[in-house]
């Protein structure tokens, strides 16, 4: 293949949208979603952060397919279960980092700082 077809073909194949707000991701994926460049359902979200970001939003379930009233009541650590729940995601691998040195916990938290690859089977 030279490099111009293959330059091509990943350009044909997906997008790729670096957000600061993590919830401004789900944005992006409705939209490839919406544009048929990926699919409905079962997909596998690789989520690099050290916290999940599977907190539930304050809003009715039946609104789930409400693109408004969803993208409204979204935060960074709430925007992963909405997608589950709608059926988009079904794996969730999640790459998560060493926290800094200067971060300090007490030592009856429930707090930990190791590092590593967690891969969740997501279900409804």
């Amino acid at each position: 293949m030279s490099k111009q077809n293959f330059q091509k073909n990943i350009s044909e194949n997906f997008n790729v949208h670096i957000v600061e707000d993590h919830n401004d991701a789900l944005k992006y994926i409705y939209k490839e979603i919406g544009t048929k460049r990926i699919k409905f359902s079962n997909l596998t979200i690789v989520h690099f952060d050290s916290h999940p970001d599977l907190s539930l939003p304050d809003f009715n379930a039946d609104d789930i397919f409400s693109k408004e009233k969803l993208f409204d009541n979204l935060s960074i650590e709430n925007w992963i279960c909405p997608a589950v729940y709608a059926g988009h995601f079904s794996n969730l691998i999640w790459i998560k980092p060493s926290l800094p040195t200067f971060i300090l916990y007490k030592p009856d938290s429930n707090c930990s700082d190791q590092a590593g690859l967690i891969q969740i089977k997501l279900e409804k």
